[in-house]
């Protein structure tokens, strides 16, 4: 979404006033071929916890482009080596950019090593899961890989990530 001007014009300043009375935003957006859930705590408060969560859920499967067959033959020679390549169409989970649109007022946050955050590559079908939970909701996404290998088609589930008002 950041990459449309309404953007920085209509959502970040929603997003500021909101964090600014202290509730929490969850928003999600996709058609980036990959999945991922960021966080991001705002820098004018003083409580020191995330106020918006980002979920990308994107469609379930690419179109074929005309570059398909070279991706996959490059796939099948790392193979041979030793390395493979589970979704060789796919690009990974874009890092997480240094500020939210064109505010400096929050830091964003998606360490996939630390679990604030959660990357997937592939075709995949997000299902979101909400739980009221005290003065908020809990929520979780399980990704589901869409593919013929069966060790890739397990579900694979975000930590749980806790909004309450502050």
């Amino acid at each position: 979404m950041a990459n449309y001007e309404e953007f920085d014009t209509l959502i970040v300043p929603m997003f500021e006033r909101l964090a600014e009375a202290g509730i929490p935003v969850l928003y999600i957006t996709g058609d980036v071929h990959w999945g991922r859930v960021a966080q991001a705590r705002y820098r004018l408060s003083h409580q020191n916890q995330p106020v918006i969560y980002e979920v990308i859920a994107s469609p379930s499967s690419l179109i074929c482009t005309p570059s398909d067959p070279i991706k996959q033959a490059r796939a099948r020679f790392l193979e041979l080596g030793g390395d493979p390549v589970e979704w060789p169409l796919h690009g990974k989970p874009a890092e997480v950019p240094d500020k939210l649109g064109k505010s400096t007022r929050f830091q964003l946050e998606c360490d996939l090593k630390s679990g604030s955050g959660y990357g997937r590559q592939g075709n995949q079908v997000a299902v979101l899961s909400l739980c009221k939970a005290g003065g908020g909701i809990d929520f979780k996404v399980t990704y589901y890989a869409v593919s013929k290998s069966d060790s890739m088609m397990r579900p694979h589930s975000t930590p749980v990530y806790s909004m309450r008002n502050l």
